[in-house]
C-alpha cells in the first residue's frame, strides 16, 4: 500500500511538472491536455484520473506553493533583522525560484484569471491565504514591538505581497542591475512602512 501511494504521489508530481513546463512554454491556452500528457508520458485517461481540467492542475500547483510560503514566513519569524530578511526574499532570485509559480507563470495565471472565473477564484483564494499568513506574522512582530502597533496587518500584508509579486514578474524581463539599484530605495520604503512609527514612540 505504501509503495502504491508513493508511485501515485510521484506520478502526480510528474504531471504537475509537465504542466508547468507546458504552461511556461506555450501559455495556459496553448498548452492542451494532450500536450501535457505527451510531456508527462501518460495517456489522457490517466491524467483525468488525477485532474478533471487544466484549472484543477493550476489549483494543485497553487496548493503546493502554500507550504513553501509557510516555510518562508517561519524563516522570517526568526530573522534577527526583519528588513534585511524581507529584502533577501524580495530581491534574491533564488528566493522566488523555490516556488512553482514563478514570474512567467504568474503572468500567465493573472492573464487567464481576467477571463476565466475558476482561475480567478483559485488566485483569489491563494492571495487570501497568503495575506492571512503574512498578516499573522506582522501581528507577532507588532506584539514584539518590531512593527508599528497602530498599523493594520492585513493592509501591510497586501502591500508586501504586491511588491514581492511585482518584483517577481519584472524579474522575467528586467536586468539584474536594476534590481540592485532598487535595493536602497526599497529598504527605505520598508522602514517607513514597518518601522518608523515604532521608532518615534
Amino acid at each position: 500500500m505504501a509503495a502504491q501511494q508513493k508511485r501515485s504521489k510521484e506520478r502526480l508530481e510528474a504531471i504537475l511538472e509537465a504542466a508547468l513546463r507546458c504552461f511556461r512554454a506555450e501559455g495556459f491556452h496553448g498548452a492542451s491536455i494532450s500536450r501535457i500528457c505527451a510531456e508527462a508520458g501518460i495517456s489522457p485517461g490517466h491524467l483525468y484520473h488525477y485532474f478533471d481540467s487544466k484549472e484543477a492542475i493550476v489549483e494543485a500547483i497553487v496548493q503546493s506553493d502554500r507550504a513553501r510560503i509557510r516555510g518562508m514566513l517561519d524563516e522570517l519569524a526568526t530573522a534577527s533583522d526583519l528588513i534585511d530578511a524581507i529584502m533577501q526574499v524580495m530581491l534574491t532570485p533564488s528566493a522566488g525560484q523555490q516556488f512553482k509559480i514563478d514570474g512567467v507563470l504568474s503572468l500567465e495565471i493573472y492573464a487567464e484569471a481576467t477571463r476565466n472565473p475558476r482561475v480567478a477564484a483559485i488566485l483569489n483564494d491563494f492571495h487570501d491565504h497568503a495575506r492571512a499568513a503574512v498578516a499573522g506574522l506582522i501581528k507577532t512582530f507588532q506584539h514584539e514591538g518590531k512593527v508599528d502597533r497602530d498599523a493594520q496587518p492585513e493592509v501591510l500584508a497586501g502591500i508586501l505581497i504586491s511588491i514581492a509579486e511585482g518584483l517577481m514578474m519584472r524579474e522575467t524581463i528586467e536586468p539584474a542591475q536594476r534590481f540592485a539599484e532598487m535595493a536602497p530605495y526599497l529598504q527605505r520604503m520598508l522602514r517607513v512602512i514597518l518601522l518608523d512609527a515604532t521608532a518615534k514612540k
